[in-house]
């Protein structure tokens, strides 16, 4: 095992998203409202009338990146996942997945089910909630875990699935603040 950090969960975020507004976006512009650092994404539970997941499309291209599939209509999402922050820029075309250096990171697996049919994947952008309300009712529970530092970094390393580089992630105790003497 590489990493093994302990944290604790601190300040808990309920985020009420808007009808419309991007799924991934929003718990961006959550996580740097809040000013939170690492933590876990409870749960993101709702509906949303459009879509896109990034997800293996091949189950034999084990060593491939993976693709991303789009879809419309009424679909019900649940996930979860965690967050961080980018050290580095870096974006995969094929899956549609970015991260911009100095903002949030988030890894976020969510399940929907469409019209008969279920995917489970990566959020990434693009997902619209769905309401015939103007207040909705997708919600989305974060929670800050004082005590680990998780970073996205992005190799040098590159190949032909990865031209960009290949992502990974630190994971280290958090930096202590200087107490005062």
């Amino acid at each position: 095992m590489h990493s093994v950090v302990p944290a604790n969960v601190g300040k808990v975020v309920f985020a009420h998203l808007e009808p419309q507004e991007d799924v991934l976006l929003g718990l961006i512009d959550v996580i740097e409202r809040e000013q939170l650092q690492s933590g876990l994404i409870m749960t993101i539970t709702g509906a949303v009338s459009e879509g896109r997941l990034s997800l293996p499309l091949r189950p034999e291209g084990v060593n491939e990146s993976p693709g991303f599939v789009e879809f419309t209509g009424l679909s019900e999402v649940q996930g979860s996942g965690y967050f961080g922050w980018n050290a580095d820029d870096w974006r995969n075309d094929k899956s549609q997945i970015r991260h911009d250096k100095g903002r949030p990171h988030i890894h976020c697996h969510v399940a929907v089910a469409n019209a008969g049919t279920s995917h489970v994947g990566h959020l990434i952008e693009g997902c619209k909630v769905r309401s015939v309300h103007p207040i909705s009712h997708f919600v989305a529970i974060l929670a800050e875990t004082p005590g680990v530092e998780l970073t996205m970094h992005c190799s040098e390393e590159t190949n032909e699935q990865y031209p960009y580089g290949i992502p990974y992630y630190n994971v280290a105790p958090a930096s202590v603040p200087p107490q005062p003497a």
